[in-house]
Parts: structure tokens; sequence; C-alpha cells
């Protein structure tokens, strides 16, 4: 049997979106749909939205990193050392087809 499907589902989820400007080869970063300027701005989001979920008793939402191939492995890495910092637990998306 088929539902309807949900108009705006809640994802109860840490993703870090990093993808490269295809012009300035600038590594882009989004904590889902929002850019993040810097990774100080980055860590204080991830941070905010942790103790949120703690809050409301899910302590155990990790940071998934969503990273395209051409993305440099120094900026993942930073992206692991936030997570890691703040004691969370780190998973990677898997792939996208075609990728």
């Amino acid at each position: 049997m088929q539902g309807t499907p949900l108009a705006n589902p809640v994802l109860e989820e840490i993703r870090v979106i990093l993808t490269v400007d295809k012009d300035t080869h600038a590594t882009i970063r989004k904590l889902g749909a929002n850019p993040m300027d810097d990774d100080d701005l980055l860590g204080k989001n991830i941070l905010a939205m942790h103790e949120d979920f703690e809050k409301l008793g899910k302590k155990d939402i990790p940071v998934i990193i969503d990273a395209l191939p051409p993305v440099p492995w120094k900026d993942v890495i930073n992206v692991m050392n936030i997570a890691k910092a703040s004691g969370m637990k780190i998973e990677f998306a898997a792939p996208m087809p075609g990728q």
C-alpha cells in the first residue's frame, strides 16, 4: 500500500556537504542547505545543532560528511576534526550514482 509522501520530512541528521566551485576551485561548505563561509562558522553551527538534538534526547546523531570526489582531502579532514573535537560520531555519505 502506498501512502502520500510527506511534504516536508524532518531529517534527523547533521549533514555537511562539500563541493568544489567550478570556476575558482574553492571548496564550498554547506550545513544541510545553508552555506558556511569558513570552518569556524561551520564548527559553531555543527555544535549548536548537536546540542539541540541532545536537548531532544537524541544523543547519537552523527555528523555525515557528503563530499564529492574533487574536494581536497584537507577540507574533508577539517570537517572530521571539527566533529571529533566535539565528541561527535562521524559517518560518510555514499557516493551519488555516476560520480
